[in-house]
């Protein structure tokens, strides 16, 4: 008998996704950021926003734990 683990919610694969795809970006990229709640996208530097990415799915991962 194995013990089946339900699949990650949605939002937390969605941001492995985005985490994923800005880790195998080249250096030189150019990445864009959404502003919330508008269709306005500006420049940001990769190294930040790759961070900011994964801080915001350890905090996902952490509120799933907490729950």
């Amino acid at each position: 008998h194995r013990c089946l683990t339900p699949p990650p919610p949605l939002p937390i694969k969605e941001q492995k996704v985005v985490v994923d795809e800005l880790s195998n970006l080249k250096k030189n990229r150019v990445v864009y950021i959404q502003q919330r709640n508008s269709n306005l996208y500006f420049r940001a530097d990769r190294g930040q926003t790759l961070g900011s990415c994964k801080k915001e799915l350890d905090n996902m991962k952490k509120d799933l734990q907490d729950m």
